[in-house]
């Protein structure tokens, strides 16, 4: 048995019908996204939003918009943590090669960024 995360094309989260909303991802692997808008591989929307990123992989996703991997429109109070996750070779035609966040509400933790614009 591996003990390997699954691999995962995009995901859209948003917007909420219930506040407050929390996300978690943990210990996957986005490859290969492409959005035409924002957010290769996560894109966000929503009012009193929490999404915390752990352990995970981002590697080669695309946003034509903001956002190579991660693309966070949250409204306040909501957040978005990541810790321990790795970006590589993330490309976006806005703002965030790896990580696009509208609110300031963000944090990154031992996070590694290797190949992507900033």
């Amino acid at each position: 048995m591996h003990d390997r995360p699954p691999l995962l094309p995009a995901v859209n989260l948003g917007p909420n019908p219930v506040s407050p909303f929390n996300v978690a991802v943990n210990r996957l692997n986005f490859r290969n996204g492409n959005s035409a808008g924002d957010g290769g591989a996560i894109y966000t929307s929503a009012y009193d939003m929490s999404m915390t990123v752990t352990g995970t992989t981002f590697t080669a996703n695309t946003a034509q918009g903001s956002g190579g991997a991660i693309d966070g429109d949250y409204s306040e109070p909501g957040r978005m943590t990541a810790t321990r996750d790795t970006f590589t070779r993330n490309t976006a035609g806005g703002n965030g090669g790896a990580i696009y966040n509208a609110t300031p509400r963000q944090r990154a933790a031992a996070s590694t960024t290797s190949g992507t614009p900033r």
